[in-house]
Parts: C-alpha cells; structure tokens; sequence
C-alpha cells in the first residue's frame, strides 16, 4: 500500500482522525497531490525541526513546544568546521539530534558501519561482471543509508554511482566506487568526531 491507500483507507473507517500528515522523499512542489489524496498536509525528508514544529503547530495552535531556538555555536578550530561542513549534512544532522538525542544517532552509526562491507562486497561483484544495474542498485542503497546519517561527501559520489545515464558513466564508475571503499570510514570517524564536540557544549 502507498501512502495514499492508507489515507484514503483510514477516511473511509473513521469518522474522526487525527491530522494525516505525509513524509515524502520528494521534492515538494505542490502539496495539492497530498491534500487530494487524503492527507492534511506534507512535509520533505530529511526531517527537520522547523518543518516539524511548524506543521504541529498548524493543527494544535499554542498546545505545543515553541520552536527550539538555535543555540549559539563557537567555532573553536575554522579547520574543523570546514570538514564539518564538507563532508556532513550538518543542517539534517541537527535537527536529527534535537528530534531523537544523540543515542539513536550513534546507533544509526553503528547500523551504516555494520551494513557496509556487504554493500561493498556485492558492489566489488557487480563491478567485476560489469553489471550497471547491480552496480546502480547498489550505490542506490548506499545513498540512502550515508544521507539516513548525513555523510554527504558518501551520499553525493554514491548519487553518481546510481546514475548510468550521467555523460562517462562508465569512465567514472569506478573511480567513484574506490572513492566510496576509500573514504567511507574516515568521515564516519569524523561524524563521531562531530557528534562528541556538539554533546560536549
């Protein structure tokens, strides 16, 4: 079932709902698809904070949290900040936090490092039969899995990886998988890195 098949559904059960609110993966253009299709409103991944509090406040008014207020952030060293900014989705990594804490963070960390030599090794496979939609399906999951932690350097070559179409594909691809295997546990290392240095202010 879509999403669209459980609002509709849940209309026709119930006479009284609570707000049917989507969370979609697509860019938002116009919300009139999501309000045609049963749902009250619609928000884009990744989630954040101030679409979060924005939304529940429309339906629940002053009931509510008030919308956190961004706390002032000292850089200590401009060196890390600009790793910081290179490598990690810092915008989605801090609402990440404020929505879930930092345990269920780590925890989606440890998951990514788990699922990663799989992914690579069926990767390494499918590059060796020169199977492009293997290697397309594969780089597809690890996109998905380095954005779910917000290691964007990871998740924008994976976005290439996934994309056959792309003028060189086949010249490139390999060099993006390398970078993949390559650099894929060093900006986990500097996501940790990231994590520590915000719990500890």
């Amino acid at each position: 079932m879509t999403g669209f098949d459980v609002a509709q559904g849940l209309r026709e059960r119930y006479a009284e709902l609570p707000p049917l609110v989507a969370l979609t993966a697509n860019v938002l253009k116009d919300k009139q698809e999501y309000l045609t299709n049963g749902m009250d409103d619609a928000i884009s991944k990744p989630l954040s904070v101030k679409a979060l509090t924005e939304v529940i406040n429309k339906f629940h008014g002053d009931d509510v949290m008030e919308e956190p207020q961004p706390e002032e952030k000292e850089v200590t060293e401009n060196i890390n900040s600009e790793v910081f900014n290179r490598l990690l989705d810092l915008d989605m990594l801090e609402s990440y936090v404020d929505i879930v804490g930092s345990a269920p963070v780590l925890d989606s960390i440890k998951m990514f490092e788990q699922m990663m030599p799989d992914y690579i090794d069926i990767l390494d496979s499918n590059m060796t039969a020169k199977d492009q939609p293997g290697i397309a399906s594969e780089a597809h999951k690890i996109k998905g899995a380095a954005g779910s932690i917000g290691l964007k350097r990871i998740q924008s070559i994976a976005q290439k990886a996934q994309s056959p179409e792309l003028p060189a594909w086949w010249e490139n691809i390999e060099d993006w998988v390398e970078e993949i295997k390559n650099e894929y546990q060093n900006d986990i290392q500097i996501l940790k890195s990231w994590l520590e240095g915000r719990e500890s202010k």
